[in-house]
């Protein structure tokens, strides 16, 4: 679903030598709020909810761009953030059948040639999978879901960056130094998102973890 918003937000908004406006920004959402009417035969109730949430998620990637200053690198994993937050709210008021029909047209949206979503980056990323994770494992509120996603997505990249240095032979030691600091500021962003009791399940769960990992290469 969220591949769909994303296609239509945060790739065309830097369509021109990497920079965009906020008009770009909101005219995106405002089509996807269209669809969504026109598509889902929402209820009035529900349209005023879903374009109350459009509208929100316009502010926040208005003032992400702002934050980013037009470099899209920056504002990528803030507006995934952004419209997770939206996707999340959308379940609480959109029915079981309204909600597949999101995700069917999100689908058909990433199968188009050189479409909407065709080239953006691999499906699943990891960020998504660690957050969606501990969103079960952690029991995520509402407000921590889009700060951790904007961590998590910024450990995979940086993960993924030092992945890449490794098959262009950089020294294992230096990558081993900058593996550790990666993770070391992946961790401290975590302890000022998470509560307290979050923060020792998360620490039980790698434990249990790194134990399977360690009894899988035994057998």
């Amino acid at each position: 679903m969220i591949a769909l918003v994303l296609a239509m937000v945060a790739i065309p908004v830097f369509a021109h030598k990497g920079r965009g406006n906020e008009k770009d920004v909101c005219d995106r959402v405002n089509k996807v709020d269209k669809w969504m009417h026109d598509s889902l035969d929402l209820t009035a109730e529900q349209g005023t909810k879903i374009t109350a949430i459009n509208q929100e998620a316009c502010v926040k990637l208005k003032a992400a761009m702002e934050k980013a200053g037009g470099d899209r690198e920056k504002f990528k994993p803030e507006a995934k953030a952004i419209m997770q937050s939206a996707r999340e709210a959308w379940k609480g008021v959109l029915t079981p059948a309204q909600t597949e029909k999101m995700k069917a047209r999100a689908k058909a949206h990433g199968k188009g040639k050189g479409g909407p979503g065709a080239h953006h980056g691999p499906k699943g990323d990891m960020g998504a999978k660690m957050t969606e994770r501990m969103k079960t494992e952690l029991s995520l509120t509402e407000a921590q879901v889009p700060q951790v996603l904007a961590a998590n997505t910024e450990f995979a990249n940086r993960m993924k960056g030092l992945k890449e240095k490794k098959d262009a032979g950089t020294d294992k030691e230096t990558l081993k130094k900058e593996m550790k600091l990666v993770r070391e500021e992946h961790q401290t962003k975590l302890k000022g998102i998470l509560t307290a009791e979050q923060l020792t399940r998360l620490e039980q769960l790698r434990e249990e973890h790194k134990k399977k990992r360690q009894e899988g290469k035994g057998k």
